[in-house]
């Protein structure tokens, strides 16, 4: 039955319009517009072709649900696992940064929660976050089990190819994606946050040994912040799709 749901909530909307307005049409026909004397003689068969239109329209519905809807929804249910896995990975690589911050700057809060919830950060507290921590200070993260400590800069940096990996993992699946999930990706891709790490990786500025000036991480606050949004908007469609098809 949810997979039938399914298929039906993915049908393009304008057939459901078509649907109802052609049972509706049919309705109006039989019930109404068949008892009224003919005005003209080919009245009775243009009446017959327009109730065959409007049967058609219903059953063309129905075929298209059955024939392309269904067996695409069984495919994204049956693979949908993975694609959500990977999706939520993606989205938590980038709000997981902050929550590395929140941790370390706990003195600062510490009768707040442990946990940040993820739908109450707004602008305002990426920047508190962020003015805590120097883009040069020692993260509480490797670069591998046996790397060196990163910079938070360079955690940054490394939160955000990991969530690249999981989006190149995605496209994978491209048959599976719909165009929701499609525009979430591309936005992250795209983002000015993550063109920013590239041009930071590109200067050499990520190398070891490397120093900013800056005193603080706020100047990337913005753009991380719009990343997170999108970020956000990405588990929320996760939790959607995993109630649309019972994905636990």
């Amino acid at each position: 039955m949810k997979v039938l749901v399914a298929a039906i909530g993915a049908c393009p909307k304008f057939l459901h319009w078509l649907l109802v307005s052609s049972f509706g049409l049919l309705l109006l026909k039989l019930f109404w517009l068949d008892n009224i004397p003919a005005f003209f003689p080919k009245a009775p068969e243009l009446g017959s072709l327009v109730t065959d239109v409007l049967v058609a329209n219903i059953a063309g519905y129905f075929f298209y649900i059955l024939s392309a809807e269904v067996p695409r929804a069984i495919e994204r249910a049956h693979n949908g696992s993975v694609l959500i896995s990977w999706a939520e990975h993606a989205a938590y690589s980038i709000t997981g940064f902050l929550q590395m911050v929140y941790d370390t700057n706990m003195p600062h809060h510490p009768d707040a929660d442990k946990i940040l919830d993820i739908e109450a950060v707004n602008r305002a507290t990426v920047i508190r976050e962020f003015k805590n921590i120097a883009p040069n200070g020692i993260a509480p993260m490797s670069n591998g089990m046996l790397g060196a400590d990163l910079t938070w800069l360079a955690a940054m940096a490394k939160h955000d190819l990991f969530c690249l990996d999981y989006i190149s993992k995605l496209w994978r699946l491209a048959p599976f994606i719909d165009a929701d999930l499609s525009a979430l990706l591309l936005g992250i891709e795209n983002s000015r946050h993550t063109a920013a790490i590239r041009s930071l990786k590109e200067l050499g500025l990520l190398n070891p040994g490397t120093t900013m000036q800056n005193t603080d991480m706020t100047p990337w606050a913005d753009n991380y912040y719009k990343s997170y949004k999108i970020a956000r908007r990405l588990l929320r469609y996760c939790r959607k799709f995993r109630a649309t098809y019972g994905i636990k």
